[in-house]
């Protein structure tokens, strides 16, 4: 957050990336992320997000995929996302312990200890059996997983209620709550809603009635 966000995005781009994606740091509402002083309201990591966008949407023919630009694009003309961390995308990994043990994503340790245990092996386990478990169940819930808050926003088809895992949880609630990037995420897609709005509004005018 202290980076320029333009220069580090050039600077990335030094490198020909054929794609780079943008992850908001682990938190939740138990262990908040970190940030910057601010207002009341302040959204400032989508303040950061937003000038990247800037940048990369300006540039024609972009040269770098940037997958969580890409996929809030696709997710507000009725497409899907291509990752988990934003939109409704169906959870279809887990992660395999090198003693054989079956996890869920490892990124769910940074809600609590043993947040991504399943008490499953492979020696007993098939994956068939780990796709039907509550824990990866709830994670293919979709809208129904969301929290009444959520349920109500104008942007929850696109952020999907925040990233599962790693944004969500909250001590004495679990899962069941907004994201705690929840002010800058609608600020972003707010954002990029506007910047697609405008290009369009002149092809739109032009259409036939």
């Amino acid at each position: 957050m202290t980076a320029d966000p333009v220069v580090f995005y050039r600077d990335l781009l030094a490198f020909s990336p054929p794609m780079i994606d943008l992850l908001l740091p682990h938190g939740n509402w138990s262990a908040p992320p970190p940030r910057p002083p601010g207002p009341p309201g302040a959204t400032p990591y989508a303040d950061w997000l937003a000038a990247v966008f800037d940048s990369w949407y300006e540039t024609r023919p972009p040269t770098t995929y940037i997958r969580l630009f890409g996929s809030i694009i696709r997710l507000l003309m009725g497409g899907r996302s291509d990752t988990e961390s934003i939109g409704f995308s169906p959870v279809s990994s887990v992660v395999v312990e090198t003693d054989g043990s079956i996890e869920l994503l490892d990124v769910l340790k940074s809600a609590y200890a043993g947040a991504a245990a399943t008490g499953r092996h492979l020696s007993s386990t098939s994956f068939d059996e780990v796709a039907d478990l509550p824990t990866m169940v709830v994670r293919q819930s979709g809208r129904d997983g969301l929290g009444v808050e959520c349920q109500s926003c104008a942007v929850r088809d696109v952020c999907g209620g925040g990233y599962f895992p790693q944004h969500r949880y909250r001590e004495g609630s679990g899962f069941r709550n907004p994201s705690v990037y929840c002010a800058d995420l609608y600020a972003l897609i707010d954002h990029i809603r506007d910047r697609i709005e405008a290009d369009l509004a002149p092809f739109l005018a032009r259409r036939p009635r």
